[in-house]
């Protein structure tokens, strides 16, 4: 009884969304309704905790909810302000052969701004590059979707924090234990890349270097999980996958110019995380000024705030972003 309770709500989920064809806010109602029934009626389950529960969910919630709200505010600034058009131009300049280029989205580009950002934005920014390149739509779609190889640490890590408070781990524990699994992972994303945008030819051309920057982004989100900041495992260790790319290419740098104010305010929300989540005496000052100050939403709005004033975006667009 106690499993056909538990599953309940998944298969509810299951029916709405494949079979109803429900939008999500409405199966997820569902979902919640199914869960709410099953501890009310189940001789196993305590109906006295719902309401906890419920606000323990809703506490949860807010939280992520807040993070998303901080990182699309961002992403659009920076959108309107012209930067994120001003990176994808570069990077169309910078590798114009397009398996390396698919390389780059798929290990770079892409993880570091579903880290940052989150809510599939990876996937917005990284097609129109590929498109571009020449892909066709359906490629340049699914090495996109490919390019969402960091999702635990998608949004500063949302799902981790999800994940963490669901089962009573530390968001630093299991984002070092997703770290450690996705390990492989990158290397393989990287190796399926040019499998799909070149066949056999992109890999012998370009596998070498594809097997490295895996290994290498897989390496160091393991190494800043453990080591420096778990919420920003992902966008760090995308952004040196990315470096080590783009230093190979140095003779073509020269020839263009870096886009250094478009990609200010992601450097200044880097910086602005590493202290506010370093130092002990840091973090300690900074909670004393109330939970509205902790995580990374504080520095995300922050971040958009001087993006809209590095690129001169006006109160009126920053109010529609």
């Amino acid at each position: 009884m106690s499993y056909a309770v538990g599953a309940a709500p998944f298969a509810v989920a299951a029916v709405a969304l494949l079979v109803l064809r429900w939008s999500a806010g409405r199966a997820g109602a569902a979902t919640l309704a199914a869960a709410a029934l099953g501890a009310l009626l189940s001789p196993d389950l305590e109906a006295g905790a719902i309401p906890g529960s419920l606000a323990e969910g809703a506490a949860i919630c807010a939280r992520v909810l807040v993070i998303l709200f901080g990182g699309l505010l961002l992403h659009n600034v920076l959108s309107r302000g012209g930067a994120v058009g001003e990176v994808t131009r570069f990077l169309d300049r910078v590798e114009p052969d397009r398996e390396a280029l698919a390389l780059l989205v798929v290990l770079g580009v892409g993880p570091f701004f579903e880290s940052v950002t989150g809510f599939g934005l990876a996937v917005v920014i990284g097609a129109p590059i590929l498109l571009a390149a020449g892909f066709d739509p359906l490629r340049a779609a699914v090495l996109a979707c490919w390019s969402q190889c960091a999702v635990p640490w998608g949004a500063l890590g949302v799902g981790t924090t999800v994940g963490a408070d669901l089962s009573g781990l530390g968001f630093g524990e299991l984002s070092d234990v997703s770290a450690l699994l996705s390990l492989p992972l990158f290397a393989l994303y990287g190796l399926a890349s040019l499998v799909l945008a070149g066949g056999a030819a992109a890999v012998r051309r370009h596998g070498a270097e594809a097997l490295g920057l895996g290994l290498l982004a897989g390496g160091a989100t393991l190494a800043v999980s453990v080591l420096l900041v778990p919420e920003l495992s992902g966008a760090l260790a995308a952004a040196l996958a990315a470096g080590v790319f783009l230093l190979r290419r140095r003779r073509r740098l020269r020839e263009l110019r870096p886009p250094v104010r478009a990609v200010a305010p992601y450097a200044l929300l880097l910086i602005l995380l590493v202290v506010a989540t370093g130092p002990p005496a840091v973090q300690a000052a900074i909670e004393s000024l109330g939970p509205a100050l902790t995580g990374p939403a504080p520095w995300l709005f922050l971040s958009a705030l001087a993006a809209a004033a590095l690129l001169a975006v006006t109160p009126a667009a920053s109010a529609e972003a």
